[in-house]
């Protein structure tokens, strides 16, 4: 039977008063990161709400949309509510959406292992650099580590068989899930993160010029338009110094980011309105 344990760890010895210790500060480091994550992809996605509307460009969120005008980021902390919710009751995945971290502990006799389960590889690179964790995987459908001997990865076999004895985690791991709720809604936090014009001004260039180059190439299916395109806005392509002026112009033109654009109501052109109701 194939097994594949990729995200599996080993854990200095320590006993409980020192486990519980462990855990709260690996949940006190990642509590800072998630949040930066969170208010990121808020702030993020009400930019992209309002530099899409501002330049006619399909964004989505169309049952936000109330009496032609959207608030961008209520709209992007609502998305992000429901996303979240989504993930929970249907186990769907969604990566940017996905702010959760869990730890599922499982002593077995002389050691302590431990599985992670996260999408965030900011949350993966703060577990792996706490020194009281060493990586420990073990799998048989590929190569073993070369950095690992046959002794010792034999080894981590009947560790890893003695630990999940039926193959199954939940019954005989502790699980440790330290997030139960999202963080506040908070504007000001969300200003930190926010994009720079350049960024920005890229991000709708390369909307606009990927719709031209759509509109002027119908023989081309989606996909190889595509492709066919990145190849044009590369530097050494054809279009990169029409994409650069496009950059430079939108730039300039590029609204502020702060808390009353992000709070006002804009209003939303009839063309994106047919837009949003047919998509």
């Amino acid at each position: 039977m194939s097994t594949k344990i990729y995200n599996g760890y080993l854990l200095d010895d320590m006993n409980v008063i020192e486990l519980q210790k462990f855990l709260i500060n690996f949940s006190d480091l990642i509590e800072v990161e998630r949040k930066k994550l969170y208010y990121t992809h808020l702030v993020r996605i009400a930019t992209e709400i309002i530099d899409k509307t501002k330049y006619g460009i399909h964004f989505g969120h169309k049952q936000y949309i109330k009496n032609d005008t959207i608030e961008p980021y209520w709209t992007a902390y609502r998305h992000v509510e429901e996303a979240v919710r989504e993930i929970k009751m249907k186990g769907l995945r969604n990566p940017s959406c996905d702010f959760d971290c869990q730890v599922s502990i499982i002593p077995i006799e002389n050691k302590i292992l431990a599985l992670l389960y996260t999408e965030r590889q900011e949350f993966t690179q703060i577990w792996e650099n706490l020194e009281q964790v060493s990586e420990y995987g073990y799998w048989n459908n590929v190569d073993p580590l070369e950095s690992v001997t046959d002794e010792q990865w034999d080894r981590r076999k009947i560790d890893w068989d003695l630990a999940m004895p039926s193959g199954v985690p939940a019954k005989t791991c502790l699980s440790f899930d330290p997030f139960v709720l999202l963080p506040e809604y908070n504007i000001q936090e969300s200003l930190k993160y926010v994009l720079d014009k350049n960024a920005r001004a890229r991000k709708i260039a390369d909307e606009l010029m990927w719709k031209n180059f759509v509109d002027n190439s119908p023989k081309l299916n989606s996909v190889s338009s595509y492709f066919t395109y990145k190849d044009t806005v590369k530097e050494d392509g054809s279009n990169y110094q029409q994409f650069l002026h496009e950059t430079s112009r939108i730039e300039a033109e590029l609204d502020d980011i702060d808390r009353d654009i992000l709070t006002n109501n804009l209003i939303v052109p009839e063309s994106l309105i047919l837009q949003n109701e047919k998509n």
